[in-house]
């Protein structure tokens, strides 16, 4: 699409003070008119990519509103501005047309108390339930609270059979508290509360001096140290309107991936090291190790703190290593090679092979409720019209393609009767009098324990 046809949108739908910059738009509307100008946008392949509030009630007597969309590309992008009366601030939700914007309006309404009107969900997010009722953290003219009480009420539980991992984990990781709605081992729907960290970083960079922001934006998460500085600098400069060195965008580059890569490797890393796989985690951290060092070597610290300052780029080498490229080179090799001894796993590859696949049909069906809130996937569907899923030994088959029916299996695909009657003999299966050709063709795999059948020979 066109930076000109999202013009012309915006003038029909009545948007005020329209500016561009290259494929940037920007301009003002009024809230009310968002979800027809969102369903708009979308038909010309839009879609909203942050939704966030600011409280400028001292300077304008209001809130500001503030969506971006963009294409998938990134370009053209769109920034709209809304003012919002302070006075039983709502706003209309756009919750039931994105997923993204559900959970931005959850935290707008945490940290604000902006409530969006018509959200099919409307539980706290970012603030977990110790939080002071009417409490809004990120509103100018609030106190700091201190009075936080655990007073022992348990969280409800509803359908099905529910399994509840954290909020406290066994390890360094920050808390969450996970529930898992499950029958069997098909997981039917999964419910996350986090925030349980929520540290105040913003209000932190309201009241700390210019020169500090960067040492904070450092610190917002570990390893994330380029990334977030990053982002902050390119605010400030956007303000100042400050021109960066080409030479120092570059090195910005050379930073980000270098974080990049000691992150994907040590993802990957525990990845295997859920799989039982211990010699794939091994190696992956020595290499993880590795990449820090250079880190050290070439920035003088391990998680590039320091380095990217406004304006450019400060304490990195005007010489780097010589030897940079090839070392990076020699560990992306190495990557390489576990990678290939790990694929080559049955162990591995079973707990893996199909796991997490979100189909575009499944990620395309509306929710017709609250109570279907979280997407569903399938690896198959089947065309029988039955809708009674029925266990066929250790494979799960599912005679139904109604949306609402749909399920995440953490053992199997839906497959048809004969690749299961196939693949395990002994099995009964329940719906072994369905015509066989109606089933579609499905892959048969094992998520959790063994199989002897090796999984590379299994085919979708």
């Amino acid at each position: 699409m066109s930076v000109s046809a999202v013009e012309r949108l915006l003038a029909a739908e009545g948007a005020t003070a329209i500016a561009r910059d290259g494929d940037a738009l920007r301009a003002r509307v009024h809230p009310g008119e968002m979800r027809v100008l969102a369903a708009a946008l979308a038909a010309l392949g839009l879609e909203l990519q942050l939704f966030t509030a600011a409280d400028t009630r001292a300077i304008s007597g209001d809130f500001t509103l503030v969506y971006v969309f963009a294409a998938p590309t990134h370009r053209p992008s769109l920034t709209l501005l809304a003012p919002l009366s302070p006075h039983d601030p709502r706003v209309p939700s756009l919750a039931m047309q994105s997923f993204a914007a559900s959970l931005f309006e959850r935290d707008v309404h945490d940290l604000f108390g902006i409530v969006p009107d018509g959200h099919p969900d409307p539980r706290r997010l970012a603030l977990h339930q110790f939080w002071p009722a009417g409490y809004h953290p990120l509103r100018r003219d609030v106190a700091s609270r201190v009075d936080f009480r655990d007073e022992g009420q348990p969280f409800p539980f509803r359908r099905i059979f529910e399994i509840t991992v954290g909020p406290v984990h066994a390890g360094i990781i920050e808390p969450g508290h996970f529930r898992f709605s499950v029958e069997g081992e098909t997981i039917v729907n999964l419910e996350a509360r986090l925030g349980f960290v929520h540290k105040g970083i913003e209000k932190l960079f309201e009241t700390l001096p210019l020169a500090k922001t960067c040492e904070l934006a450092e610190r917002i998460s570990g390893d994330t140290s380029v990334g977030h500085t990053l982002a902050h600098c390119r605010g400030l400069e956007a303000l100042a309107g400050c021109a960066v060195p080409p030479r120092a965008l570059a090195l910005r580059a050379v930073l980000l991936e270098l974080e990049r890569l000691y992150n994907h490797v040590g993802d990957i890393g525990m990845i295997l090291n859920d799989t039982g796989f211990a010699f794939g985690h091994a190696h992956c951290f020595r290499l993880r190790e590795e990449l820090l060092r250079l880190n050290e070597r070439l920035t003088g610290h391990r998680l590039l703190r320091g380095v990217v300052v406004p304006g450019g780029i400060a304490g990195v080498s005007t010489t780097p290593p010589a030897d940079l490229a090839r070392n990076v080179d020699r560990l992306v090799r190495e990557f390489a090679d576990v990678a290939t001894l790990s694929l080559d796993n049955t162990m591995v590859l079973e707990r893996l092979q199909g796991t997490g696949r979100l189909t575009t049909r499944a990620a395309s069906i509306p929710m017709p409720d609250a109570t279907r809130r979280s997407l569903r996937t399938t690896r198959s569907t089947c065309r029988s019209p039955s809708t009674t899923p029925a266990m066929c030994g250790r494979a799960r088959c599912c005679a139904s393609t109604r949306p609402e029916s749909l399920r995440v299996s953490s053992r199997c695909s839906f497959v048809r009767c004969r690749t299961v009657r196939r693949t395990y003999p002994s099995a009964r299966c329940a719906l072994a009098s369905t015509p066989r050709s109606s089933w579609r063709a499905g892959a048969v795999r094992s998520g959790i324990g063994s199989s002897r059948r090796d999984p590379r020979r299994w085919r979708a």
